[in-house]
């Protein structure tokens, strides 16, 4: 047995599935951005170190294209230096006693100060609760 399906306005339909799915990536898209910028004003806020470099080095990239998804849709926050060297993760982690060994000489342990982590878990809340509005507030076709 066999059934045919004509669907008399398919374009229509087609074209408010598009503008439907760029409507909701352009929330999203706005959503991820702007959690990212406050993840990164909230580590900003939390780095202990005297040292300015650290904190000017928490930087927004977005990571979209790496991880296959559309342009705009995964950001990542990090902190690099290209300067001064990559130190964020030991401000972050801490470190543990070593010796030098161009001169021998040992130069101790540096305690974990999280910045990242903690400015990360804060904000996860609101992001999850900002995309679960957009998500709501958008109408399924």
């Amino acid at each position: 047995m066999r059934v045919d399906v004509e669907i008399k306005c398919i374009k229509t339909v087609l074209a408010k599935a598009r503008k439907y799915n760029e409507r909701l990536n352009d929330d999203v898209k706005k959503a991820t951005g702007n959690a990212a910028r406050r993840v990164r004003a909230k580590a900003q806020g939390r780095v202990r170190v005297r040292s300015s470099r650290t904190r000017g080095s928490i930087s927004v990239k977005d990571t979209s294209a790496r991880l296959g998804f559309e342009k705009g849709l995964a950001k990542t926050v990090h902190a690099r230096n290209k300067k001064g060297g990559q130190l964020g993760h030991l401000v972050e982690r801490g470190s543990a006693g070593r010796v030098q060994r161009s001169t021998g000489r040992f130069v101790g342990s540096m305690p974990a100060s999280p910045f990242l982590a903690p400015a990360a878990a804060a904000e996860e809340g609101a992001y999850n609760a900002e995309l679960r509005r957009i998500a709501e507030r958008h109408e399924v076709i």
